[in-house]
């Protein structure tokens, strides 16, 4: 079964960022162009100096000037909220065009991030006709089908998980740093090695599949990548009295045109948990209503992309619970899957789990946490068998 557990509490809290900019990927590239368009260097004056002296300081002058700048707009960015999805061939090229300064580089990873439960902008949607309602209804059937009889049948196999946890921190302030409380840090990381056998993910029980982990004793976690929650939502989607899917636009992927399609699941039709506790105390468990998109290769059923937002009501402990899984082709032995790439798991936290005493405390400033998770290195598990003729005896004539 699908889930999002929060997990305990950092010790560490600050304010989420409320009544962030909302910006199209168009606009933020526009920022970014204006911001960090820089004039071309000249070249030093020397007859009017004796020494080089002046033109170190100068130098050294720049460096603290464009540090300051990309801390600047560092913490201008993560103030902003995109409408639209930031693909990562755009990102790629804002990176190869405008080369931002490693503050703004994470930054921008952070918004990429951040956005991949959106639409694309419709300049980067594929100009394809819209399907007719039967073969949307067929293309859902074939979804269910892919699902069930070939995402959860999977070969066995192994594959390296690895996860970055996020979190938001205190402003801090130091001889060359400035006040970034908007910035998320590294709260964890974890590079495991995991066996996908009987339809069932499990982390290799060997010391050396283990690189290198951060004990998981709170924070946010997730699952269900391979299979399982597309197939809640999917199966949810047959109630038609709880659920509603309709199709929106199609988007270009690695293995073709996907169609993408918006559901909605009400909380009466809903097997999508959430659940937030402090070690063995619960404090929120439900099975809430739920929306988000489902991209699927119309030809096959399979799924490519699949995000799910949790619906949530004022009061609850934790909020704006989302995920988005991203499939890709993948070798295995000597064939090609569709197999998860990346996902991403996103959560604010709004209450401490950890009071032992009359129920969740709502927090001041609450806490932004996601995970960055990506998966490769994949290959079959098995073992084969290679039977070889005896050897011949040198000494033995023929026959």
């Amino acid at each position: 079964m699908r889930r999002l557990i929060a997990i305990g509490l950092l010790g560490v809290m600050i304010t989420a960022v409320c009544g962030a900019e909302q910006l199209s990927v168009a606009q933020l590239e526009q920022r970014l162009d204006a911001s960090l368009k820089k004039p071309a260097p000249s070249a030093p004056d020397h007859a009017k100096t004796d020494t080089f002296k002046d033109v170190d300081i100068d130098v050294g002058n720049d460096l603290l000037r464009d540090f300051a700048e990309d801390n600047d707009l560092a913490r201008q960015l993560y103030l902003m909220e995109l409408t639209e999805r930031l693909t990562p061939k755009t990102f790629a090229r804002i990176l190869a065009k405008d080369r931002p300064g490693p503050e703004v580089a994470r930054a921008l990873a952070f918004l990429e991030d951040r956005s991949a439960f959106l639409d694309p902008p419709q300049g980067e949607w594929a100009a394809l006709p819209a399907p007719d309602a039967e073969s949307q209804k067929h293309a859902l059937e074939l979804a269910r089908g892919y699902v069930f009889q070939t995402l959860l049948r999977l070969p066995n196999f192994f594959a390296t998980r690895t996860t970055e946890r996020l979190e938001t921190e205190p402003p801090t302030r130091g001889v060359l740093a400035f006040p970034n409380q908007e910035a998320p840090h590294l709260a964890g990381k974890s590079v495991l090695e995991i066996t996908f056998r009987d339809g069932k993910e499990f982390e290799a029980p060997t010391e050396a599949a283990l690189v290198s982990k951060t004990p998981a004793a709170e924070g946010l976690a997730s699952e269900g990548e391979f299979g399982t929650e597309a197939a809640i939502v999917l199966v949810d989607l047959e109630d038609q009295a709880n659920g509603t899917a309709a199709f929106h636009h199609w988007e270009t992927t690695a293995t073709g045109p996907a169609a993408v399609y918006r559901y909605a699941v009400a909380a009466g039709g809903s097997h999508y948990e959430v659940r937030y506790a402090c070690k063995a105390r619960t404090a929120f468990h439900e099975f809430p209503g739920y929306h988000g998109s489902i991209a699927i290769n119309q030809a096959t059923g399979a799924i490519l992309r699949i995000t799910v937002a949790a619906d949530w009501k004022p009061g609850n402990p934790v909020s704006h619970v989302t995920s988005a899984i991203e499939y890709g082709p993948v070798k295995i032995g000597d064939r090609v899957y569709i197999c998860p790439v990346q996902s991403i798991a996103f959560m604010i936290v709004e209450a401490n789990a950890c009071r032992r005493l009359g129920g969740a405390q709502r927090l001041a400033d609450p806490v932004i946490t996601m995970n960055r998770t990506t998966f490769n290195n994949y290959h079959r598990l098995g073992s084969t068998v290679r039977i070889l003729p005896p050897e011949k005896d040198e000494k033995q004539g023929p026959g």
